[in-house]
């Protein structure tokens, strides 16, 4: 009888491990499917809010709850892909898939934000409006839908003194991304340290920055299957 339960234990953990063969090609292969899944729930999610803004509120937690909802399917399809995908690389996924949803919705509440900030925004001078308004075509026809949106650059490029702007929100976003806080609160919180770079208000400068900063923290989340 102490044989028996000596086999059993051995099969179970035997079970328990076989998760884990899969090969890191195999990994990567399902790992990118679940992105792929991820962007199309992000894209639904932030089209559809859009869809709700003319005839409802515009507070993101209303659209979200609205937009949420009729893109179901496609947030399965990525629980789905993303359970396979984690399940080479933990035992257990509960966790982890859900902060990876969590990141997902942070991602297309990050999306609507800057669109709605972008529609609201009044018209730039000269040849900039163009240049302004380049990142909600693009979202509308599907394209970034996998990073936060971000303002263009002006037609000269970011300066000097914005580059170190840019390059201290980068690193606070670096420095915190290891830490369970929402993208937002992150933004916020470089922002807040890394204001005084900037040479005076500019509202296009500080969008670029905090889409680079949610961009960030968001990829860190997405690239820990557990903690």
């Amino acid at each position: 009888m102490r044989n028996f339960y000596g086999i059993v234990l051995v099969a179970g953990l035997v079970a328990g491990c076989s998760q884990f063969t899969t090969s890191k090609q195999e990994a990567a292969a399902l790992q990118a499917a679940a992105a792929a899944e991820g962007d199309a729930y992000v894209s639904c999610v932030t089209q559809n809010a859009l869809s709700y803004t003319g005839q409802s509120s515009t507070e993101i937690g209303a659209l979200m709850q609205v937009a949420t909802a009729a893109c179901q399917p496609a947030l399965e399809s990525f629980r789905s892909k993303q359970d396979t995908y984690l399940k080479t690389q933990i035992m257990m996924t509960d966790k982890a898939l859900a902060e990876n949803v969590e990141a997902l919705n942070e991602r297309a509440k990050s999306d609507i934000a800057a669109q709605l900030v972008s529609r609201t925004a009044p018209p730039a001078a000269s040849g900039s409006a163009a240049a302004m308004a380049a990142p909600a075509a693009a979202i509308g026809a599907g394209a970034g839908a996998a990073t936060p949106a971000r303002a263009a650059p002006p037609a000269n490029g970011w300066n000097k003194q914005q580059r170190i702007y840019l390059d201290c929100m980068e690193e606070q976003a670096k420095k915190y991304s290891g830490l369970n806080e929402s993208a937002t609160v992150v933004a916020d919180v470089a922002q807040s340290r890394c204001k005084s770079y900037e040479s005076g208000s500019d509202a296009a400068l500080e969008q670029e920055g905090r889409a680079l900063v949610m961009g960030l923290i968001l990829d860190a989340k997405l690239a820990k299957p557990g903690r």
